[in-house]
């Protein structure tokens, strides 16, 4: 598509609002993997704004990188501080300057190589003499723009981007293997045979420490498949692609690809399925939602990750993972995507004080085992006493369950995935409507602010 169609063809800045989309879309159960697609946005140069836009980022480290001729939209996304204070669309307009261009109202598009920003809080509105601003000083986010023959196409592993929005807890960082993005110079992809996995392609620039992701709309890229794997490319309700592929090889198959950018093809890395036995190196990441509460550092376990290695250190993915919640209780769900195990708390009793937890989850990957221990401090307000009622192990209200506990077309495993989007999201929603302010988005001059 040419950035002229690609201007003209309004994309929205992702949203939790998207979460859901991306969720049952990708197949994962939970907005687990991505409260970072689904999440604030990208942060401002001092840290104080969030800035929501359709760029895509599949690092857990936003890049600043941005795509010559990529138009994309940007709106004010609200504060770090208080990201679930509800801000209306135009309430703070931000201003393009550098190499940016405004397209139209929340649509940019970087013209040329270079340094662009976009303005924070320098153009005022109505809106913006409310007591959420007052104090408020302008910021902005500053992104660098780079030509396509900079690039190269890379595949990226969806679930990697958890990193992004979730806190890794006690572990203070998230392992270096996550995020990390495969170049064609470094041989196929190894994903487990017989077990489902799910990439998207994006394009990256060679980085001192390594590939580092050029972000760009969706609308600028097309994935190119063979006609043979054509079923591994995910749609849309309404038929139309998407950029992301999901689905199991048999062992010995390949995936030969390339994505198509402004008329120009760029080969994909190929990716080839292996033999669990390859997998020689099992490590778990724990993740757990971020707190605002200042009695804690951390908030409640958001899921597990399973990551694996071979003998060569090359990193294997779509682990056909089992797993026990060996002490505590929590619910938890096992995604299509195999290698994310999805946590929650709402089979557990809501607490009155602060109280500390733990919970131990073993898991299994072939002859592989490996134990994960999640530890917090529970708060009041963490569990919707609504949603405790409903059970998702079997049998119920027990939650020390295993993914082999439930037989494969049980209600409650099958439902596991969709409830738990339905929890994560109710619990947003309802904490975000107690906090909410009804700015009214009327503009108005500087002058007369």
């Amino acid at each position: 598509m040419s950035p002229r169609r690609a201007a003209n063809r309004r994309a929205r800045p992702r949203s939790r609002a998207a979460c859901l989309d991306w969720a049952l879309g990708l197949g994962l159960a939970l907005c687990l993997a991505s409260l970072s697609a689904c999440d604030d946005g990208d942060r401002s140069d001092a840290g104080r704004y969030l800035v929501a836009t359709s760029l895509r980022s599949n690092q857990p480290q936003r890049s600043t990188a941005v795509l010559v001729d990529s138009p994309f939209s940007a709106q004010f996304g609200g504060f770090v501080s208080n990201p679930d204070l509800w801000i209306p669309s135009g309430c703070a307009p931000l201003e393009a300057t550098g190499v940016l261009s405004a397209v139209e109202d929340e649509r940019f598009v970087a013209l040329e190589p270079g340094e662009g920003t976009l303005e924070i809080l320098t153009v005022l509105t109505t809106c913006t003499n409310a007591p959420e601003f007052q104090g408020a000083e302008p910021d902005r986010w500053t992104v660098h723009a780079h030509t396509l023959d900079e690039a190269s196409a890379v595949w990226a592993f969806g679930d990697d981007d958890l990193a992004g929005s979730l806190s890794p807890g006690p572990a203070l960082t998230f392992p270096e293997a996550l995020g990390q993005l495969r170049g064609v110079d470094e041989g196929p992809i190894p994903v487990v045979a017989g077990s489902p996995f799910s990439f998207s392609p994006t394009l990256a620039l060679a980085g001192a420490d390594g590939l580092v992701e050029l972000r760009h709309d969706s609308d600028s890229l097309q994935l190119e498949l063979e006609p043979h794997d054509e079923s591994l490319r995910l749609r849309n309700p309404d038929g139309t692609p998407r950029l992301r592929i999901e689905g199991a090889l048999v062992e010995g198959d390949s995936v030969e690809s390339s994505v198509l950018v402004f008329d120009q093809e760029l080969p994909l890395p190929a990716i080839e399925a292996v033999p669990l036995a390859s997998v020689e190196r099992l490590e778990l990441v724990p993740a757990y939602f971020r707190s605002p509460d200042d009695r804690r550092p951390w908030g409640a376990p958001a899921g597990l990750l399973a990551t694996g290695f071979d003998a060569e250190g090359r990193r294997v993915y779509g682990l056909p993972t089992s797993w026990t919640v060996t002490r505590g209780h929590q619910r938890a769900a096992a995604s299509p995507s195999a290698d994310i195990l999805q946590l929650g708390a709402s089979c557990v009793e809501p607490t009155d004080e602060a109280q500390a937890r733990t919970v131990e989850v073993e898991v299994r990957v072939g002859a592989l085992i490996e134990t994960a221990t999640f530890e917090w401090t529970a708060l009041p307000g963490d569990i919707d006493p609504e949603t405790t009622e409903l059970p998702l192990c079997d049998p119920p209200p027990g939650c020390a369950c295993t993914s082999t506990g439930a037989s494969s077309d049980s209600p409650h495993r099958a439902g596991a995935g969709l409830a738990l989007i339905g929890l994560a999201a109710l619990y947003r929603r309802r904490r975000r409507r107690r906090r909410r302010r009804r700015l009214q988005p009327r503009r108005a001059s500087a002058a007369s602010s």
